[in-house]
C-alpha cells in the first residue's frame, strides 16, 4: 500500500502509517509485537519530535523534517541503477560474504553467505513464530531511546538476526550493504539488525550505508548487539550518503564478562546524519574500543553522540573520535562516560580533535564525565583548531608546495582512524573515498 501525505507533520505521518500496518497486519502478529508497537507509539506521541531545548538535541535541529511531505513503499521495487550500485559496490570485495538491502528490504537475490557456523534469519514480524532473542531485542524500551529510534519500531516490519554459536571464531567478515535510492517521491525507509555473539565467539561486522537520491530519504536503523562471555566483535559502520539523506542510528552494545567490542564509525556523508552509540559494559573485564571519523562537507550535518556506562568493576573504555569541518558544514560530538558506584577499578578514555577548514564551518564537542566512583583513572578532552601552519612551514621548507603539504596533513589526520580498521578491503575503499570528498591527490 503506498500513502502520500501533504502538509501534515511527521508526528502524524508516523500515526496514520501505524494505524495502517496494525490494521492490516493485525491478525498476523504476535500479541506481544503488538504490545510493543503500541507501547513505542505511546512514548513517540508522549516526548513528540525533538527540540532545540532537549539537551541531548541542542545542536540538532530537525523540525524541518515537518516540511517533507513523505510517502511510505512497503514494497521496494529495483532499479536498473539500484543494480548498478549494488553490483560495482559487491565487486570490490575481496571476501564474497554480504546482505543486501534496497530501501530497507532484504534482497536474498543478490545476498551470499559463505559460512556454515553461522545463523542468519530475514525475520519477519509478521511471523507467528519468532526466536526469543528477537523479541527480546524489540523489547528493550527504554529513556535513550529518541523519537527516531522508536519510529524505527513502530515502522520495521522486518529485519536481520545474526546469531553466532557457542565457541565459534568467524574467520571472513560479514557484510551488511544498504542502499537508498529514490528518484522521485520522498520516502521513509527502517532497518533492524539483533546481533547475538555466544560464549567465546568472535565476528567481523560491516555496515555499508550508500545513497544516491533525487528526493529526500528518511532512513531509521536500529542496530542490537549483545556481547555474552568472552565474546569479540569488530564492527565497522561506514556512512557514505548524498545530500538528499537524513539518517538516524541508533546501536546498542551490552558487553558481559571479558567480552571485546572494537568499533569504528566513518561517516563521509552529505547530508544530515545522527548517529547514537550506547555502550553497557555489564560484566567485569569487558573491554570497548571505539574511534570514529567524520568529515563535514558543502552543507552536511553530522551529529555523533556516545554514551558509555560502566556498571561494574574492572572495565575498560577507549573513545577517540576526529573531525575535519569544511564548507558550510556543521558537526557535532557529545561524548559521555557514566562510571557508577560498583564500577571500581575503571579506565575510561575520551577523546575528540577537530580540524575546521572554513570559517563558515560549524563544530560544536561535548565532552561528559559522570564519577560515582573513586577508585578509576578516567580522562577527557576536545580540541579544535586549523591545520597547524608550523607543520605547513616545516614541509615546505623540505621543498613540499603548500597544497600538497596540506594534503599530507589532512590525510595523516584522517588516516590515524582509518588505518585502526580490521578489514584490509574497507580501508581501501574508503581511503579512496577520503581522496575524492576532500579533493586531495593520491599521496602514498
Amino acid at each position: 500500500m503506498t500513502q502520500n501525505i501533504q502538509n501534515i507533520g511527521l508526528t502524524e505521518i508516523v500515526a496514520r502509517y501505524y494505524d495502517d500496518i496494525l490494521e492490516s497486519s493485525n491478525s498476523a502478529y504476535m500479541p506481544s509485537i503488538i504490545d510493543i508497537k503500541k507501547k513505542s507509539f505511546n512514548m513517540l506521541i508522549k516526548n513528540g519530535l525533538p527540540t532545540l531545548k532537549n539537551e541531548e538535541w541542542k545542536y540538532t535541529n530537525v523540525q524541518f523534517l515537518n516540511k517533507i511531505p513523505f510517502t511510505f513503499e512497503r514494497i521496494s521495487y529495483i532499479t536498473q541503477k539500484a543494480d548498478n550500485l549494488i553490483r560495482s559496490i559487491i565487486n570490490k570485495l575481496s571476501q564474497k560474504n554480504y546482505l543486501v538491502f534496497f530501501n530497507g528490504k532484504f534482497l536474498e537475490e543478490y545476498s551470499k553467505i559463505e559460512h556454515e557456523n553461522i545463523e542468519i534469519i530475514n525475520f519477519k514480524l509478521d511471523s507467528n513464530s519468532l526466536n526469543p532473542l528477537i523479541i527480546s531485542s524489540f523489547n528493550k524500551l527504554d529513556n535513550t531511546d529518541s523519537f527516531f529510534s522508536l519510529m524505527n519500531t513502530i515502522l520495521v516490519e522486518s529485519g536481520i538476526f545474526i546469531n553466532v554459536p557457542k565457541n565459534n571464531q568467524i574467520d571472513k567478515p560479514i557484510n551488511l550493504i544498504n542502499i537508498l535510492s529514490s528518484e522521485e517521491k520522498n520516502i521513509i525507509t527502517s532497518t533492524r539488525t539483533i546481533i547475538n555473539i555466544s560464549p567465546n565467539s568472535m565476528l567481523d561486522l560491516i555496515i555499508y550505508n550508500y545513497s544516491d537520491n533525487k528526493s529526500s530519504v528518511l532512513n531509521t536503523a536500529v542496530n542490537d548487539i549483545s556481547l555474552n562471555e568472552g565474546a569479540q566483535l569488530n564492527l565497522l559502520l561506514y556512512q557514505n550518503e548524498d545530500k538528499n539523506t537524513i539518517t538516524f542510528t541508533k546501536t546498542n552494545v551490552n558487553l558481559e564478562k571479558e567480552s571485546n567490542l572494537i568499533t569504528d564509525t566513518i561517516t563521509f556523508s552529505r547530508g544530515f546524519t545522527r548517529n547514537d552509540l550506547n555502550v553497557n559494559l555489564t560484566g567485569e573485564f569487558s573491554k570497548a574500543r571505539f574511534y570514529g571519523l567524520y568529515i563535514g562537507k558543502d552543507k552536511s550535518f553530522i551529529d555523533n553522540h556516545t554514551r558509555v556506562e560502566h556498571k561494574v568493576a574492572k572495565c575498560q573504555s577507549d573513545e577517540f573520535y576526529k573531525g575535519i569541518i569544511d564548507d558550510s558544514s556543521h558537526c557535532v560530538f557529545n561524548g559521555k562516560i557514566i562510571v557508577s558506584q560498583e564500577a571500581q577499578k575503571t579506565n575510561a578514555y575520551q577523546s575528540n580533535k577537530n580540524i575546521l577548514l572554513s570559517e563558515n564551518g560549524i563544530i560544536n564537542t561535548k565532552p561528559q564525565l559522570e564519577i560515582y566512583a573513586d577508585d578509576v583513572k578516567c580522562s577527557h578532552g576536545a580540541t579544535v583548531g586549523n591545520i597547524e601552519k608550523d607543520a605547513i612551514f616545516y614541509l615546505k621548507s623540505r621543498g613540499i608546495d603548500e597544497f600538497t603539504a596540506k594534503n599530507l596533513l589532512l590525510k595523516a589526520f584522517a588516516i590515524d582512524i582509518i588505518n585502526k580498521i580490521h578489514n584490509q578491503d574497507w580501508v581501501g575503499i574508503i581511503e579512496s573515498d577520503l581522496v575524492k570528498l576532500l579533493n586531495l591527490k593520491e599521496i602514498n
